[in-house]
């Protein structure tokens, strides 16, 4: 179970890391090609790297958003909660009214 509990801290900055390093070897590959230094590959290559690697780092800022919002929700959640049982509180903790009878001779 240490295992799956390391996986889950550790994906989110895993991923960010493997795609970053995608984006630099491929725009490394690219200008390397350009200068001569390596092969050139065919452009489709490059171009299916490039959206992966972009498809990618847009999940991850999805990712990031949504758990953010989750974060958001939690509190508020959190926050009315706690402003329930403060009413609650209140209402229950007040001394109790004696019921008066309606007294017509009063009136």
């Amino acid at each position: 179970m240490k295992i799956f509990e390391f996986i889950e801290k550790n994906i989110k900055p895993g991923c960010i890391l493997i795609l970053s390093i995608s984006a630099a070897l491929l725009i490394g590959t690219m200008d390397g090609a350009d200068a001569g230094v390596v092969e050139e590959m065919p452009m489709g290559i490059y171009i299916g790297w490039g959206l992966l690697t972009l498809i990618g780092l847009n999940a991850l800022f999805k990712w990031n958003e949504m758990e953010n919002e989750a974060q958001y929700w939690r509190t508020e959640a959190e926050r009315i909660q706690q402003h329930h049982e403060a009413v609650l509180t209140r209402i229950y903790s007040r001394p109790v009214e004696k019921k008066r009878a309606y007294d017509r001779e009063k009136e």
